[in-house]
């Protein structure tokens, strides 16, 4: 009887492709101390810091507020970040992306007529700006009456016609395929 126990397990093992303590995953790469313990926020606090040595430097560096705005967007520093991004649109304002940027910051603060405006600007500036785009079609969803809601469509659709694949980051946190997904499904619920 345990023979045939046995022969019924190395049977088993035998058609499953596997031995005891064989795992059918690869072995894991070994990533470095930093990779495991770096979390978005550790992420977020390294680039605030880096962008704080580059403003020690010259107070006046549009490219330095930007990156350390949307660093204290990802820690949740709001206001902070507003006057970040407020400098950095008055040392350039024709930089559609830091409208942008400063559009979803107002929506963040909740200032969401402020920031159907800001988005529009960037889209002034840029006619091709996705991000702006996407935050202005989703702004318009979640706040517009009825009468903006084919705006709202047209923006969103105008994004996937400009750049549905690329990753803006913040120009828009996190938008990636997940977003792209809830575009199609906005678009799609509108419809009906």
């Amino acid at each position: 009887m345990a023979v045939r126990a046995i022969i019924v397990v190395l049977l088993a093992f035998v058609c499953f492709g596997r031995t005891p303590g064989q795992s059918s995953d690869p072995p894991a790469k070994e990533r470095s101390h930093v990779e495991r313990f770096s979390t978005p926020e550790v992420r977020a606090e390294r680039a605030e810091a880096d962008a704080n040595a580059k403003l020690a430097n010259n107070l006046n560096d549009d490219q330095a507020l930007n990156s350390r705005a949307l660093a204290r967007l990802r820690l949740g520093r709001n206001n902070e970040a507003y006057e970040d991004l407020k400098r950095a649109t008055v040392l350039k304002p024709k930089n559609s992306d830091y409208q942008a940027n400063l559009g979803y910051v107002l929506w963040k603060l909740g200032r969401p007529d402020e920031a159907v405006s800001a988005e529009r600007s960037a889209l002034k500036l840029d006619p091709k700006n996705a991000t702006a785009h996407y935050q202005l079609g989703r702004f318009l969803l979640r706040i517009g009456p009825p009468a903006d809601l084919r705006e709202a469509i047209s923006e969103l659709r105008r994004t996937l016609e400009l750049d549905a694949c690329r990753n803006h980051g913040l120009q828009t946190p996190g938008y990636s395929t997940p977003r792209v997904c809830s575009i199609l499904i906005a678009m799609t619920s509108a419809r009906r």
